[in-house]
């Protein structure tokens, strides 16, 4: 899961030069804006296949958040 997850987070936040920590956010990475959170939503869930709720998306706010939901999704 954790390499497709960085492939993922590669692709999608080019400029961010260093490995992606559970505790990078908006405030760390400097493309995670409103437009590439959903992109990264919708990468996960067709790369994955699964599916997060309105409320699932707005409590991910950094990318350990984001490993705890996609696990939970997946298990």
């Amino acid at each position: 899961m954790q390499k497709e997850l960085d492939k993922i987070l590669k692709k999608i936040f080019k400029n961010h030069k260093k490995i992606f920590l559970d505790k990078d956010n908006a405030g760390t990475i400097k493309d995670w804006d409103s437009l590439n959170h959903l992109n990264l939503i919708m990468q996960i869930s067709k790369k994955f296949s699964v599916k997060f709720t309105f409320n699932e998306t707005l409590k991910i706010n950094n990318i350990g958040q984001l490993k705890k939901q996609l696990i939970k999704k997946i298990k």
